[in-house]
């Protein structure tokens, strides 16, 4: 009986809130409306965190990465202009500057150690692969810049092993690289040392460096290069041979007073005047005989060349008496 007593009030009470509710509705408009206005903004801000912060944020992580991507790009792309005399180290600017703007941008201290330890690398590997330029002044100047990536890289207090001594690692490739020697062999030493960075890349490269860095103390001397091969080619009848511009070595004095030789082509219709090769020496004639004198006949030089008289008996005339002038 109880029980059926309450049911029946609990449904007199429904019945008579369902029949009251449009007055009550209307009676605290202002009150519903404001609460729906609440609901409606937190729905809206949990929607706008969940997909366009993230979506910001996953936007920033793929433009970073990119740009570490490229660092390592740009530096096979100007060793390989390097190789072949071009001088592509300024490619390597450009994502140095992106990654510093990334940076600033991220509230993640991994990626933001990330981009700056990345962005160190690139300024100095600009340094390495320049061919021209490259003065005391610049290179303090760009390992400068290089070192605050590093020292920013780590004022951002990475949990990342890896990145935490890259970043140190950093830090002493600057200093080794201006001469300071001591505070190099000391970051090294600490990379070794730290138990937390056991198994990092960079504590195997501070053990090299601390190997070897006394043999760079020393300043280091090229030997020019050895002369390239002679290359002897073939001679080749058809082709002119490489004579040397004589023009270049007479001065522009001399050049200006020297006279202007004009040499044409060959005419194929022009006769060139026949030579007969076989043709007897011209024998050149007697010279005259000297004057006699008055009343003396003339003499006839006597020829060397004729023959005797047989019926003469007189000696044949030698050539220095047939030579010698009448008396």
């Amino acid at each position: 009986m109880k029980a059926q007593h309450r049911h029946e009030l609990k449904t007199n009470e429904l019945a008579d809130w369902l029949t009251h509710l449009p007055q009550w509705a209307a009676d605290n408009r202002n009150g519903i409306i404001a609460v729906v206005a609440v609901v409606v903004i937190a729905v809206s801000g949990y929607v706008w965190k969940v997909y366009f912060y993230d979506s910001g944020r996953l936007e920033r992580r793929i433009a970073l990465t990119t740009a570490v991507g490229e660092v390592t790009q740009r530096k096979a792309q100007v060793a390989a202009g390097q190789s072949q005399g071009a001088d592509l180290s300024y490619l390597l600017i450009q994502p140095a500057d992106t990654l510093q703007t990334l940076a600033a941008g991220e509230t993640n201290p991994d990626m933001a150690a990330l981009a700056h330890v990345k962005r160190g690398e690139a300024l100095r590997a600009e340094v390495h692969f320049r061919m021209t330029g490259l003065t005391s002044n610049v290179l303090q100047t760009q390992i400068g810049l290089a070192r605050d990536a590093y020292t920013a890289a780590i004022e951002a207090k990475p949990t990342l092993a890896s990145i935490a001594s890259a970043a140190k690692l950093g830090l002493g490739l600057c200093a080794e690289e201006l001469g300071d020697f001591d505070p190099a062999r000391r970051l090294y030493q600490e990379i070794v040392n730290d138990a937390a960075f056991q198994g990092a890349v960079a504590v195997a490269s501070a053990q090299t460096r601390l190997a070897t860095m006394d043999e760079f103390k020393q300043p280091i001397a090229f030997h020019p290069a050895p002369m390239p091969p002679i290359q002897i080619q073939p001679f080749d009848p058809n082709k002119a041979p490489d004579l040397p511009d004589l023009g270049a070595l007479v001065p522009d004095a001399d050049r200006a007073l020297a006279p202007i030789i004009t040499i044409k082509p060959a005419d194929a219709n022009l006769v060139a005047p026949a030579v007969e090769i076989n043709a007897p020496a011209a024998v050149p004639a007697p010279e005259p005989a000297p004057a006699a004198k008055p009343n003396e006949p003339a003499v006839q030089p006597a020829d060397a060349n004729a023959p005797a008289d047989a019926n003469s008996t007189a000696p044949p005339a030698t050539e220095t008496e047939a030579n010698q002038p009448p008396r």
